[in-house]
């Protein structure tokens, strides 16, 4: 399924349903990455654990999704130490 192919489209339907996607996927957070043919854009939903495949959309409200196994995000408490 194909989305808009300009990143400021793009964007912008992705912050429609970003909250959705996190709640329904249980998901860590989501991004923006290229196709695989680098002529559009995908949701990147970041998981905490894998799931199926199968069990997984290709697209969600017209955006097409990509799903990568991330762990858990943790926030930091302070930066880490620079060079």
């Amino acid at each position: 399924m194909d989305g808009p192919t300009d990143l400021e489209t793009f964007q912008a339907a992705l912050a429609d349903v970003k909250t959705e996607i996190i709640e329904e996927f249980d998901a860590q957070g989501v991004g923006i990455g290229r196709t695989a043919a680098k002529d559009g854009y995908v949701v990147v939903v970041y998981l905490a654990e894998g799931r199926e495949a199968a069990s997984l959309p290709e697209a969600f409200a017209g955006l097409p999704l990509r799903f990568e196994v991330t762990g858990e995000f943790s926030l930091q408490k302070e930066p880490p130490n620079k060079p």
